[in-house]
């Protein structure tokens, strides 16, 4: 039997794994280019304005964040669908520990927000005025 038949992984978990990262790869095109198009606009509106002032209001408006978290979420669900797809240890190493690091900093702020509620409520209504 050559290397290239044999398979340590289930064909059903290879191709259940690809079909998922493959719907949060175009999600995360699509909130890419949520971001992309809210920038465009941002920044066309704010045409006269100062450079700085410009940079600043881009950065931190909601479609900056979409755009960062939409190329993070396309990296990252590239790395697991072709990991699956191709049987490629690297990539699926590097799927498995960035989704690590995510639920280890989602628990972190659940945590936080749990123990601190007065202050995360001032975070998220300093952040949505």
């Amino acid at each position: 039997m050559s290397r290239r038949n044999y398979s340590y992984i289930s064909p059903c978990l290879k191709w259940t794994l690809f079909i998922f990262n493959f719907i949060f790869f175009i999600c995360g095109g699509l909130l890419s280019a949520a971001g992309i198009y809210g920038m465009y606009f941002t920044a066309v509106d704010l045409q006269g304005k100062d450079t700085l002032e410009l940079a600043y209001i881009v950065i931190t408006d909601l479609s900056g964040i979409l755009l960062a978290f939409g190329i993070i979420i396309w990296i990252v669900s590239f790395a697991g669908c072709i990991g699956a797809l191709r049987e490629n240890l690297c990539l699926l190493k590097l799927y498995f520990w960035t989704l690590t690091l995510f639920l280890i900093l989602e628990l972190i702020i659940a945590i936080a927000c749990i123990v601190f509620p007065w202050k995360s409520r001032e975070i998220v209504e300093l952040m949505l005025s």
